[in-house]
């Protein structure tokens, strides 16, 4: 509900980027150690969006 238009349109490009991201992945088969960095990797950006779901709840940014 406090998201601006620009940040619509980042959070549609993401998921879309994740929709394709996951396509790929299917038909992947990375060794063990490509998938713990991967898994790494996911749990990180788990934690960002997770970080800026929460800034969005706290309501508008402030005035710069």
């Amino acid at each position: 509900p406090n998201l601006e238009e620009d940040d619509k349109d980042d959070i549609d490009a993401w998921i879309d980027r994740t929709q394709q991201d996951l396509a790929a992945g299917k038909k992947a088969n990375p060794e063990p150690n490509a998938q713990r960095a991967i898994a790494a990797a996911c749990h990180k950006a788990i934690a960002s969006v997770t970080a800026a779901s929460q800034r969005c709840q706290a309501g508008r940014r402030p005035s710069r």
